[in-house]
């Protein structure tokens, strides 16, 4: 019984010398580590536990629910529903579907849009500020703006158009004084007629290679228009028939070396076109394509095998056209002479005339 007794206290002292090297000193103060993370889900909270590094104690840190994240990302996703490019975004975390925004839904409660797809405001005097066109409205998806749909909303400034849309109707925003930012999609296939006519705060604007049709006086007020600058985006094969005709303003005009044609009446009367460069790779310059224009001098490519009538008539201020090809090819070019206004001289490969021409 001594024995067992002994022994008994014998382990009893080495536990207690074993706690009383393990335990804390006192007074103590904890140093906690960089801790380790469970990141919180949408709607699950996440959890940080620190360590402490002298004694080993642990504490735990909440780390509440962040909600989904669709909101915060840069990109717009994109998916095809019948022929229609949708735009959305779904949160990065958890992907569900409950999650998912529609580019524009913020503002589809302000329209109605009837089963062609064509979307009109409920109340234009509501329609100010900088908006989004919605991709959804209930469940119809908006694939044009209707003609007229913001004539004269003279409090809208920025318009961001959906992947959906593909035309924009006549008069769509005719009066839209406001407006200085539009952003037209590369699905975009028609601007109609006057469609941003009297926008006179708009003053850029470029064009995507799917436009193949631009209505009458589209961007241009007659005497009044304010555009100085268009550019028309790489994979443009024409530029339309009428397509800037009488922006009194325009300075600069960007075509790729995509396009082949330019269409008849394209920048009549853009009085203030004092300098234009056309690409390698032009084959037609239309009737009355820089009618009234300013520049002094002009280099057409030889590509160039067309150009119609008056298509340079009345720029006054033009003295030397310059053909990268011969005098033959000149000839053939302009079967319906005169392009060329009298006094200018036009320069060939192999020589010179003088228009009218």
């Amino acid at each position: 019984m001594k024995h067992t007794t002994k022994h008994v206290l014998v382990i009893l002292s080495a536990v207690l010398s074993l706690l009383v090297i393990t335990s804390c000193p006192e007074p103590h103060v904890h140093t906690w580590d960089n801790g380790i993370v469970t990141v919180p889900y949408c709607f699950q909270d996440g959890e940080i536990t620190y360590t402490c590094t002298t004694c080993g104690e642990k504490k735990v840190e909440k780390v509440s629910a962040v909600g989904h994240h669709a909101d915060y990302l840069s990109e717009w996703d994109v998916r095809d529903v019948n022929g229609s490019k949708i735009q959305y975004k779904r949160c990065p975390i958890c992907h569900s579907d409950d999650s998912e925004h529609l580019f524009g839904e913020e503002f589809a409660h302000l329209f109605n849009v009837n089963n062609l797809g064509a979307l009109t405001p409920k109340d234009l005097g509501a329609i100010s500020g900088s908006i989004m066109i919605p991709t959804i409205v209930g469940e119809k998806v908006v694939t044009s703006i209707a003609n007229y749909a913001f004539d004269d909303a003279d409090e809208l400034q920025s318009v961001e158009i959906p992947l959906s849309v593909k035309t924009i109707g006549n008069y769509a925003f005719r009066g839209c004084t406001g407006l200085t930012n539009i952003t037209i999609p590369n699905e975009v296939t028609s601007v109609g007629e006057s469609a941003f006519y009297r926008c006179n705060g708009l003053t850029s604007v470029t064009i995507p290679a799917s436009v193949s049709s631009i209505g009458l006086h589209a961007f241009g007020d007659t005497y009044k228009s304010s555009i100085t600058t268009v550019v028309f985006e790489y994979g443009t094969v024409s530029i339309p028939y009428k397509a800037f005709n009488d922006c009194i303003s325009l300075v600069s005009v960007s075509i790729p070396d995509t396009v082949t044609t330019i269409g008849g009446y394209a920048f009549n009367r853009c009085l203030s076109l004092d300098n234009i460069s056309l690409p390698e790779g032009l084959e037609r310059i239309e009737d009355d394509a820089f009618y009234s224009c300013s520049f002094s001098s002009i280099t057409i490519p030889s590509s160039v095998s067309h150009i119609g009538k008056a298509a340079f008539w009345n720029c006054n201020n033009l003295t030397t056209v310059t053909y990268e090809n011969d005098l033959t090819h000149w000839i053939s070019s302009t079967p319906q002479s005169p392009a060329i206004r009298s006094g200018c001289t036009i320069v060939c490969t192999d020589g010179e005339i003088y228009g009218p021409y």
